[in-house]
């Protein structure tokens, strides 16, 4: 019989702050290919509370690492 392709794993982060953003960015890297990471937050962003500038890079970060890491609404 045919033979089953792994599936890629799938990791989420709970939490859209500092430690969940970095966490991602770095996972997201060390995995790219072998599963794919997920951030959840309940904001409408990542590094919600943060100043415009650093929510800014983070979001230039995540986009840059689209097939590493992505965020979702929770």
């Amino acid at each position: 019989y045919g033979q089953q392709q792994p599936q890629q794993a799938t990791i989420v982060i709970v939490g859209a702050g500092y430690a969940g953003v970095e966490l991602a960015a770095v996972v997201g890297e060390r995995m790219k290919g072998k599963a794919s990471v997920v951030v959840v937050t309940p904001g409408s962003s990542i590094l919600e509370s943060a100043p415009a500038g650093q929510r800014q890079a983070a979001e230039e970060v995540r986009e840059h690492r689209r097939g590493a890491w992505s965020g979702r609404q929770g």
